[in-house]
């Protein structure tokens, strides 16, 4: 799940898996500044950093790194940019704050990276070289602030600057409403602010649209399976709506644990499970008969609507990495919305290829929407977009047998001015 935390590392260890990198060659390796080549070809090194060994390389690794591959051998294959070539390097961030500075400064000193792909969860840890340097960084934005504050203009995350109070918000809860809603359980991490803020965030959304919170849980260990007392909990407070905020295991423990009081997922009129959209879940035999009937949450248009946006992203992954499944990892995201945000910004710049020019004409741009895969995104404000809801939407996909069946439109979310839950 995608757990956007205040520097919180365990929030960000349960993240979905897959890695990415990029890189591309320049003839003045050491700097990377502008993009270089000959025969009036360029070529731009993106380099990506993210968890690839230790820990933490099960949530990214492999997964994030061929989804960007995918991302970049498209742009080459198709003439995306014309005059420009693409490649990838990447680098491990050793499962710390000081490996990812030293994987930043390896793939822009070393591998000549004119821009970091910032897929990782210690970013946290370089993003001040990169704002010194002047580096353009393209990430995901969970591990810290730092994506929202309007001073550093070299970081742009793909979901936008998130509000880092967790401010309230309408959508959700209308959602809900328009099921016949009127009885909310939420189930939370206590102690990691990622999921604990994101939760209070919803929950008092919800009880600000006059839907009453008849059961809530804010204090479950990070990684929690034990939901009997939950279950019984639920079951007792005749709840019609169900959000948690969990990593997969502990979702699916508790799908399993209201299961056995008699609650399935059909048993609610709603329900937003964060985090468990993706192959992995259909994978599994237990995982996926435990979540039938849970409508479960993902901030891009799911592949099961089969838009030319999902498809061009499915193709793209069986073309160049050999990814045939009909829905893509949960961590693919992280590698391909990172290097399609690079691709775009480097495209954006025109002729100018240097990173200060590409920085500038990016921070331009009002509708980024990562060729009609998520809703638009604008980089010319701050603490503009909600936690949890990359460009303030989200799609619902239900688990139905062996598929997702998702709502066509998304639910999209407005912040009300002058809340906070974080």
């Amino acid at each position: 799940m995608i757990f956007r935390s205040k520097r919180t590392i365990a929030a960000i260890a349960v993240i979905g898996t897959v890695a990415a990198s990029a890189a591309c060659s320049s003839s003045s390796s050491s700097s990377g500044t502008t993009a270089t080549g000959q025969g009036g070809t360029q070529t731009i090194t993106l380099g990506l950093q993210t968890a690839l060994t230790g820990a933490l390389a099960s949530s990214f690794g492999t997964g994030t790194v061929e989804a960007a591959q995918a991302r970049i051998d498209l742009a080459n294959a198709t003439n995306e940019i014309p005059g420009v070539k693409l490649k990838l390097v990447t680098a491990d961030e050793n499962n710390s704050p000081t490996g990812a500075l030293q994987a930043t400064e390896n793939l822009t000193q070393s591998k000549g990276a004119f821009a970091i792909l910032a897929a990782g969860p210690f970013f946290f840890g370089s993003y001040r070289y990169t704002v010194q340097q002047g580096i353009p960084a393209f990430g995901i934005g969970i591990d810290g602030p730092e994506w929202a504050n309007p001073n550093y203009k070299n970081l742009f995350s793909y979901e936008g600057s998130t509000n880092p109070s967790y401010p309230s918000y309408t959508g959700m809860p209308q959602y809900f409403q328009s099921k016949g809603v009127t009885r909310f359980c939420g189930l939370a991490y206590g102690g990691v602010a990622a999921s604990l803020d994101t939760a209070k965030a919803m929950i008092a959304s919800v009880k600000r649209a006059g839907i009453d919170i008849a059961y809530e849980n804010l204090n479950v260990p990070l990684g929690g399976t034990d939901f009997g007392a939950d279950a019984l909990a639920i079951k007792n407070a005749h709840c019609d709506a169900l959000g948690t905020w969990f990593v997969v295991s502990s979702d699916i423990a508790l799908f399993q644990a209201l299961n056995a009081v008699g609650i399935t997922g059909s048993s609610f009129k709603a329900s937003y499970i964060t985090g468990v959209y993706g192959q992995e879940l259909l994978n599994d035999a237990a995982a996926r008969q435990a979540a039938q009937g849970y409508g479960v949450g993902s901030v891009f248009q799911p592949a099961s609507l089969k838009t030319p946006a999902t498809e061009r992203m499915m193709n793209a992954l069986s073309t160049y990495v050999n990814y045939t499944q009909p829905y893509p990892m949960s961590s693919n995201q992280w590698g391909w919305f990172t290097a399609d945000l690079a691709i775009f910004a480097i495209k954006n710049a025109g002729k100018d290829l240097t990173r200060q020019n590409v920085i500038a004409k990016l921070r331009q741009v009002t509708n980024y929407d990562a060729g009609g895969i998520q809703c638009p995104v604008t980089f010319t404000k701050s603490n503009w977009a909600i936690t949890q809801f990359s460009a303030n939407c989200a799609w619902v996909a239900t688990v139905q047998g062996d598929n997702f069946v998702s709502t066509l439109q998304p639910v999209k979310m407005a912040i009300i001015p002058g809340t906070a839950n974080g």
